[in-house]
Formats: C-alpha cells, structure tokens, sequence
C-alpha cells in the first residue's frame, strides 16, 4: 500500500516465475513471463472476465470497451474501429496542429515567469483534440470541470484507494462489492454526465456536428443497433482512457528529455530535417523506426499509463505450468514487465536506441496485448509524435525537480509531486 509500484518490481526483478500474494479476499497471481501473459490475454482472453476488478470504475465507464462482455465487446469494437484507420491521420494532425498552436502560444508567456507544471497544459491540450477529432468541433467544453471531475472519480476507483478503503473495512470484498458513491464522486459523475448528454444530444439533433466516434455511434442509435445508455458508456470510456494516457506519455517523455539533455539535442537535431507525418513510425517499436518514435516507445516503458491490468479466471487454468484457480485475481502489470531485468539490459536507464536491435515481443505491453489490444493507439501514437515533436522545436526542456520523481499509482501513473520544467526558447 505505501509504495507498491517499487515493492512489485524488486519482488520480480530477475525472474520469470508467477508471484502469489493476497490483494484484499483475493489470491491474486502476479504473471511474471511473455508465456503466462500471452497464455490469458492472446490464447484464452474469453477465459477471464475483464470487469470484475473494475467495480468502482463501472459508474464512469458503464458497458464500454473495457468492460462489456465478449458478445457486447465485438459488436462496439466492429463498430468503432473505423474511426481509428489510417486513412484518418490527416484529418487528426490538422486537429493537432490548430490546438498545439494555440498552447504553444499560452506556454511562450507563462514559460517567462519561472517554472511551470506542464501536465494540466497538456491534458487541456489532448482533451480539447479528443473532443473536436473524435466527439464534435463544435460543442462547447469546460475543460478544468470535466478534468477535475474525472481527477476525483479515477482516484476514488484507483487501487490505492480500494486498499484504503479495504483497511476500513476488511470483510468486504475488495473489487466486488460496490458502496454507494462518496458525495464529492457522484457529484464529478454528475458533471461528466452533463458534458456526455450534451454531446449526444446536440450530434443527434444536428446542432453540433459530430466527430469520427460521435458520427458512428449516433448512426448506430438511428440505425437502432444501439441505445443512448450505450453511446453514453462508449463515450464515457474514450473520456477516461483517449487523453489523460496521451497527456501523461508527453509529459514523461519531456521529464525524460530534459534529465537527458544529449539525448534532447540529438532529437531536436533529427526532426528539424524530417517531416514526422511521413517518416517511418509504427504503433510498436520496429526495427526501422525513428528517434522520435523511440523515445514515445521508451517513455511508455519505463511509464506505461495503465500499470496494472486484472482478470478473474472463469473456471480453472493452467498457466505456465501452474493451477490458477476459478475466480481468483490474476495481475498482469506493464510497469514490472518493463522493468524486469531477465527481458530488458539495464532496465532502468532511459536508452531510446535499444530497440535499433530489439524485434516486439510480448515483454513490452504498454496498450495491452491480444484481441483487447487499445484500438486508439495509433491516434495515441501519432499525437504524441506531433506534441513533442513540436514542443521540443520550440522549447528547450530543464527540469527543477527530480530526475527520479516518486510514483503516484492511480489508474493512471502520475509523479506524487509535480513536474516542473524551466521553459526556454529556442533560437531560429
């Protein structure tokens, strides 16, 4: 509970074996290897319910993507994926660009007052992107609301504070029984509903035009494949997971950047002589890929956003040799994966060259892997190439905090304090 990021990683560092532990009422299977992850999310995904430990998130994400059942999960995702092809890139980089140029403006004036905190420009900046690509141009946003809103009902889900709330009252089963909400979290879910109904409504009645996943879920409604509460729930989940995650992957890589500065001036170097849109780049590391696709893939390894995932066997398993047992927890966590010293050479150190040599495995998970695989990382891919490609022409990034910043392990991986950056420009 008090630093558990730390404490899981030293316990699997250097082996490949399963770890056993209690998490609440639940014996809870730590996978540890590529053979035991791939043997749950690749060879058996419809072996293991996905929704089960996502009891205090269900309020925000309902039935979407990440929760539904099988049946339910193919239909949305046969539905949606069109809006993440990449015959839309163009249209995305254009948002891109309009929305980068209006925060690179904000950030020139304030980068002359000192050191500034840049997660909150950036989530202000990915959120208004997701809304005017991916939900409507055209409807009105109030971004510090709809953020601060979901900051309060994602800490409330996070697993620290089931723990906590565990502690209080261990007879409950952790994940499984839902209390009603906190006063302060029902009333965030309150404003997250207004924003969502908002946007249904007003693409429905043609007021607001809609984006790519607005346009395809609305015409579902017309069409009578889905309902309102559906739409609501998908929305929901695109608003929880399509730019926070983008959000923090910049705002890791220019911590990473500016504690590396030989490796920031190689970079900025590099993509003043390249069009980022058109150079090799892919949704995983490859071989081919560039500097700026690498230092993304590193970031993501050392701070995958989503650092742990769960699953409850539906009936018993084997899994690497061992029995797990229906209706246990079975854990697989990106961040210890990452930073297990049997897959990765100095785990560690921020090196982007190491995948120069490196062919994909399934030692590197940071969107998931197998059928569940995030059907937004391209977008999430090619935003942030455009962000800090463009951030690290226009600024040069130092740090004054630490270059080993402590860990908040919410839903989404945070640093416990703030990350403040000294803004300089650069000199044409």
């Amino acid at each position: 509970m008090r630093d558990p990021l730390d404490h899981l990683a030293k316990v699997v560092d250097g082996s490949d074996e399963m770890v056993l532990f209690k998490l609440g009422m639940y014996m809870t299977y730590l996978l540890n290897s590529p053979e035991q992850i791939s043997r749950v999310l690749h060879e058996n995904p419809e072996g293991y319910d996905r929704s089960a430990f996502l009891t205090e998130l269900l309020p925000l994400i309902g039935n979407g993507l990440l929760s539904s059942d099988d049946l339910a999960w193919v239909k949305q995702r046969q539905m949606l994926k069109s809006a993440f092809v990449p015959e839309g890139d163009e249209a995305l980089a254009a948002v891109v660009h309009s929305e980068l140029g209006d925060a690179i403006e904000k950030l020139k004036g304030r980068s002359q007052s000192g050191t500034i905190d840049l997660e909150p420009d950036l989530k202000k900046l990915c959120l208004n992107i997701l809304r005017r690509s991916m939900f409507s141009p055209d409807a009105p946003l109030e971004e510090d609301e709809v953020i601060d809103s979901l900051d309060v009902i994602l800490q409330h889900a996070s697993i620290r504070g089931q723990m906590i709330r565990f502690a209080g009252a261990p007879w409950k089963r952790l994940g499984i029984t839902q209390s009603d909400l906190p006063r302060g979290v029902a009333a965030a879910l309150k404003e997250i509903n207004v924003f969502i109904y908002d946007l249904i409504d007003g693409c429905i009645s043609g007021s607001y035009a809609p984006g790519r996943i607005l346009n395809l879920l609305t015409s579902g409604i017309q069409t009578g494949d889905i309902d309102r509460r559906q739409v609501r729930d998908d929305i929901a989940t695109f608003l929880f997971a399509g730019f926070d995650t983008i959000a923090e992957m910049v705002t890791w890589s220019l911590h990473l950047l500016a504690v590396n500065p030989t490796i920031q001036d190689r970079l900025r170097q590099e993509i003043d002589t390249q069009d980022v849109m058109t150079s090799d780049w892919n949704v995983l590391p490859s071989l081919e890929g560039d500097l700026l696709q690498n230092v993304l893939f590193e970031t993501l390894r050392l701070y995958p956003p989503a650092w742990a995932m769960y699953r409850r066997p539906k009936e018993d398993d084997i899994i690497g040799g061992e029995l797990v047992g229906k209706g246990t927890c079975v854990m697989i966590s990106p961040y210890t994966l990452h930073r297990n010293s049997t897959f990765w050479k100095n785990p560690d150190v921020f090196d982007p060259d190491r995948y120069k040599n490196r062919l994909e495995t399934v030692s590197y998970i940071p969107f998931g892997f197998g059928r569940h695989t995030c059907i937004g990382r391209r977008s999430a891919v090619l935003q942030g190439r455009l962000i800090l490609a463009e951030l690290i022409r226009t600024f040069n990034i130092a740090v004054d905090h630490s270059p080993t910043p402590k860990l908040n392990p919410g839903i989404i991986i945070q640093s416990a304090k703030k990350l403040r950056c000294r803004l300089s420009l650069i000199e044409n």
